[in-house]
């Protein structure tokens, strides 16, 4: 009995804002750690002026800062499985903006 390969139809997915997600959030930092098969993405906001502060620092050879404080903003568990659609999808998008970016002269 051969098997019948079926064509995977794309399924479509609509996520319905809860109270909170329906604000969007800035984030200019992120953390992914792993622990027990999950994947945690924490997503944080610092301010510019400490972050350049920071830069200008290590620059002038006067150390790094040891800690930059900064604004947790959300914070996102995943199992690997899903963590790794995102990474597909991540990467499918870095693969588009690079083929659309003009050649240098």
């Amino acid at each position: 009995m051969a098997e019948q390969t079926k064509k995977m139809e794309p399924l479509s997915v609509r996520l319905w804002a809860s109270e909170q997600s329906g604000h969007p959030r800035f984030a200019n930092y992120i953390y992914v750690g792993i622990a027990n098969e999950v994947a945690c993405l924490d997503f944080g906001f610092i301010e510019p002026a400490s972050l350049a502060g920071a830069a200008r620092h290590a620059k002038n050879g006067s150390g790094a800062a040891k800690n930059l404080d900064g604004t947790a903003v959300s914070r996102v568990d995943m199992g690997l499985r899903v963590f790794q659609q995102l990474h597909r999808q991540i990467n499918n998008i870095m693969i588009t903006l690079k083929a659309k970016r003009p050649a240098k002269a």
